[in-house]
C-alpha cells in the first residue's frame, strides 16, 4: 500500500488527483493541502510514502519544501511548466508530472513510487543505496551494466550501436538504438540533441554556437534543440561565455 498526500493551490488540480487516487487499490490519499506549510506540518506528525507537491506556490515553492520533509518520504512533482525537470532530478525526486495528467501518466508514477518503497524497505544494503540512487540497466558484450543516471555524460550512437560514456573517461558499447535508450531516460532530464547524440540537459556547461560542452567533450546539436535548451538556459539565467 503506498500512504500518500497531495500539495496545490489548486483544488481542481487536487480533484484530479483524488480521482486517480481512488482508481488504484494500492494507494491511500491520507490528506490534501492547499496550504505547503500545513502539509509539512503533517508530515512531521504522520509520515507518507509518497507526497505529490505542486511547485509554483505560495509560502513555499515545491522545490524548496522537498528539503523540509522527511528524508524516506518521497516526492513526485505535478506542475504546468517543464522549466523545473532539471532541478527536480537534482533533489532526486520519483517522478515529474505535467498538468493535466492522464491517468495513465499517473499510474506510471505510482508503479515507480512502489518499486523505490521496495528497494527502500529491503534489509540488503545495496538495495536501499539503489533506491536513492537512480540506476539503468544496460546490456552489452554478454554483460548486463548497471550505470548510474548521474554518472552518464553523453550517448553516442552509430548504426545499431550506442556508446555509453560515463564519469573518468569509461565507456560502454551496447547493442541498442538512440530510440530506445532514450525511451529510458528522456523522463531524467535527458535531450536527444544531433542524430548520433544523446545528452543529461543537467550536465550542459557552456553553449558555444551549435557545440555543448560536457566537461571537455564538445557535442554537436541541431539548431532547433540548441535553441530550446538556449532558452532554458536563459530562464534559468545561467548563460556564460567560455572563457578558456
Amino acid at each position: 500500500m503506498i500512504k500518500c498526500i497531495a500539495v496545490d493551490d489548486e483544488p481542481l488540480a487536487l480533484e484530479l488527483i483524488k480521482k486517480h487516487c481512488a482508481k488504484i487499490a494500492t494507494v491511500e490519499l491520507k490528506n490534501t493541502f492547499l496550504s505547503v506549510l500545513e502539509a509539512i506540518d503533517f508530515l512531521s506528525r504522520e509520515p507518507v510514502d509518497v507526497a505529490f507537491f505542486d511547485i509554483n506556490m505560495p509560502e513555499i515553492n515545491g522545490l524548496k519544501a522537498k528539503k523540509l520533509i522527511p528524508q524516506e518520504t518521497q516526492v513526485v512533482y505535478i506542475t504546468a511548466y517543464e522549466k523545473y525537470a532539471i532541478k527536480s532530478y537534482d533533489l532526486n525526486a520519483t517522478d515529474y508530472l505535467l498538468k493535466p495528467v492522464s491517468f495513465e501518466r499517473f499510474y506510471r508514477a505510482i508503479q515507480k513510487c512502489e518499486e523505490k518503497k521496495q528497494l527502500l524497505q529491503s534489509s540488503n544494503p545495496l538495495d536501499k543505496q539503489l533506491a536513492l540512487e537512480k540506476t539503468i540497466l544496460l546490456r552489452g558484450d554478454k554483460k548486463v551494466f548497471q550505470i548510474a543516471i548521474k554518472d552518464i555524460e553523453y550517448i553516442e550512437g552509430f548504426k545499431d550501436y550506442a556508446k555509453i560514456y560515463i564519469g573518468g573517461n569509461q565507456k560502454i558499447v551496447i547493442r541498442e538504438s538512440l530510440k530506445n535508450i532514450l525511451e529510458e531516460l528522456k523522463e531524467d532530464g535527458f535531450l536527444r540533441v544531433h542524430r548520433s547524440f544523446i545528452i543529461p540537459l543537467h550536465k550542459i556547461s557552456l553553449i558555444e554556437g551549435n557545440m555543448l560542452w560536457i566537461g571537455k567533450h564538445r557535442i554537436p546539436a541541431n539548431k532547433a534543440q540548441r535553441d530550446l535548451i538556449l532558452d532554458t538556459f536563459k530562464k534559468r539565467g545561467i548563460l556564460g561565455d567560455r572563457s578558456k
